[in-house]
C-alpha cells in the first residue's frame, strides 16, 4: 500500500480504523487505531511517539496491517472507527473488563462474575471511575465476605 503521512484526523487515515473505548479508561479518552502500511510505518511511529510524550493519549496509534485486531475489534476492546452502537460498545467493554479480572476471577461463580462485570460496564458506559471496586468485588467474594 502506498504510504500517506502521519495525521492526528482520523478522517484522513485511508486504511482500517478501530476505536478503542475503553482506553478512556486509562488514557483520558478513546483512541483510534490504525492499520499502517510497512511503506511508513517508521514515520508514524516516531510520529505518535511524539504526541505521546507531549500528553496526546488519544493520538491515532499505528498497528501493523496484518494485526487480527482488525478482523475482530471486539475481542480487543474495540469496535470499528465511526461505529455508535451500544450493544458493540457494550461487548468491548465487557471483554475488556473480563480480560482486568481475569486471575481475580478464578474462585468465583459464573453468575456472580456477571453481576460485577455487568456492573463495571454499566459504570464505565456513563463515565463513572470504578478504581479498584470490581477487584474488591472479586476479593470479598472469593473471601465469602
Amino acid at each position: 500500500m502506498k504510504a500517506f503521512p502521519y495525521t492526528l484526523d482520523p478522517e484522513q487515515i485511508p486504511t482500517r480504523k478501530n476505536w478503542d473505548v475503553t482506553r478512556a479508561d486509562y488514557e483520558g479518552g478513546p483512541c483510534v487505531c490504525y492499520a499502517c502500511p510497512s511503506s511508513c510505518w517508521a514515520e508514524h511511529v516516531k510520529s505518535w511517539s511524539k504526541e505521546l510524550r507531549d500528553g496526546n493519549k488519544t493520538a491515532p496509534q499505528p498497528h501493523p496491517m496484518g494485526h487480527c485486531m482488525f478482523d475482530n475489534p471486539i475481542a480487543y476492546g474495540m469496535v470499528r472507527y465511526g461505529c455508535t452502537d451500544p450493544q458493540k460498545i457494550r461487548k468491548a467493554w465487557d471483554r475488556h473488563v473480563r480480560a482486568l479480572l481475569d486471575g481475580w476471577d478464578k474462585d468465583i461463580p459464573k453468575d456472580k462474575l456477571d453481576v460485577i462485570v455487568n456492573a463495571t460496564i454499566d459504570a464505565k458506559m456513563k463515565g463513572v471511575e470504578t478504581g479498584g471496586a470490581p477487584f474488591m468485588a472479586c476479593i470479598a467474594i472469593s473471601a465469602d465476605l
